[in-house]
């Protein structure tokens, strides 16, 4: 569903970049007193991922142009190890970002040690330069079952998978490929940590997970730990919020920094209600998971919602009355009152639409209300279109934001 070539995708984060990279704020060693910036150099506040500024002593909001990454080159499968890109091949793909106004790239999983090297040494000499380096937003790959478990069964599995990823990113740890079929690994030696804007951890979790794991664990209903915690919620929600936690006590009892944290989603899952969806063929808008009242009081960096999100799909962004009525400069555009309900239901912290985007395909699978089609555009809508999704983000305040429909690299996202 994701799929996209490198050339239409430099187009369209061409037509993403509304300003340079140069105005983004520079994480720079902080000459003020009492100052938490070497332990919170991010954090989320209000509708922004914020960078720590020491020339003002506080935090600058930072507009996200992002990318999202494989670990393939391009027309491969953007997991497969075996036709990996090179150190010299990222370090490229760097410099093509913030050519075209990027300022972020965001990876799912754990990539080879020698992504971490590249990026050293690209955003070392880039500081050397006193340019703007290039954040890096990590993920942590849950691994996916079929059919559908428990989510409580693979948390050893997924912990595992989170102290691996803290200690790479920190430059402190070897992974042999031994018993790794499809992840990173080898001698991580660059500690890229200043870098790590947030983690956005996890993957879209299906219905049928969520419903399997509500059903196994009825008494569960709220969830309490180190840094993080769910007065009430299903017992999914409560076991997202644990990982959330997780993530930050690891890095924080190891490292004593913390950075922002989320957990992947999608509108299947979203909290709102979808009137279209009511009846046998809902299954779209079936579960939910809702973290608006997690409460983040011993996490100074905070907390932020992170959704893969297009304009076709799933229906119900279509096809809602409500989203129907909104319209932006080009026309009628659905798409637009769906990201306002969604800023809306979480209004207080950051909302990043870490997907979005329209494939470049001869052939449409989803007609959108919009004519955000998915399939049938050449790249040149391509990019027209994803610069259109760019600006109804901003239209709605998020303030943040993912140029991204697929990878660099032109497949699914690695799992």
């Amino acid at each position: 569903m994701r799929k996209i070539c490198l050339a239409s995708f430099l187009c369209l984060l061409a037509a993403c970049s509304k300003s340079g990279s140069g105005s983004d704020p520079v994480v720079q060693a902080s000459p003020c007193e009492n100052s938490q910036s070497a332990e919170y150099r991010y954090k989320a506040d209000g509708d922004h991922l914020k960078v720590y500024n020491s020339s003002s002593c506080a935090y600058d909001a930072l507009f996200i142009k992002g990318v999202n990454l494989g670990i393939a080159t391009p027309g491969k499968y953007a997991g497969d190890l075996e036709t990996a890109a090179s150190y010299n091949d990222f370090k490229r793909w760097f410099q093509l970002m913030v050519d075209a106004g990027i300022n972020s790239v965001r990876v799912y999983t754990l990539h080879m040690d020698f992504f971490y090297d590249a990026l050293y040494d690209f955003n070392t000499s880039r500081e050397q330069n006193k340019q703007t380096p290039l954040y890096l937003i990590q993920g942590v790959w849950l691994d996916e079952n079929s059919p559908a478990v428990d989510l409580y069964t693979v948390t050893t599995g997924f912990n595992t998978n989170i102290n691996e990823v803290v200690n790479a990113v920190h430059g402190n740890i070897t992974l042999d490929s031994t018993g790794r079929p499809g992840k990173g690994y080898g001698s991580y030696t660059s500690n890229v940590e200043k870098w790590v804007l947030a983690w956005i951890i996890g993957r879209e979790v299906s219905p049928d997970e969520v419903a399997l794991t509500n059903s196994n664990h009825t008494s569960i209903n709220s969830f309490s730990g180190t840094h993080l915690s769910l007065p009430v919620g299903s017992a999914s929600e409560a076991w997202i919020t644990a990982r959330m936690d997780e993530v930050l006590r690891v890095e924080k009892q190891n490292y004593s920094v913390q950075r922002p944290v989320s957990f992947s989603s999608w509108p299947t899952l979203d909290p709102l209600s979808h009137a279209t969806e009511i009846g046998s063929s809902g299954y779209e808008d079936s579960k939910k998971i809702d973290l608006a009242n997690i409460d983040s009081a011993n996490a100074p960096a905070g907390v932020f919602y992170s959704f893969h999100a297009y304009p076709y799909y799933p229906d119900f962004i279509s096809e809602d009355t409500d989203y129907r009525t909104w319209s932006d400069s080009t026309g009628a555009n659905s798409y637009r009152g769906y990201l306002a309900a969604l800023r809306n239901h979480y209004s207080g912290r950051p909302v990043i639409i870490a997907e979005f985007g329209v494939p470049s395909s001869w052939g449409n699978v989803h007609s959108s209300h919009s004519g955000m089609h998915h399939g049938g555009h050449d790249e040149k809508a391509q990019g027209t279109y994803g610069a259109r999704m760019l600006g109804n983000m901003q239209d709605a305040q998020m303030g943040v934001a993912w140029c991204s429909p697929g990878s660099m690299s032109g497949g699914n996202p690695p799992g």
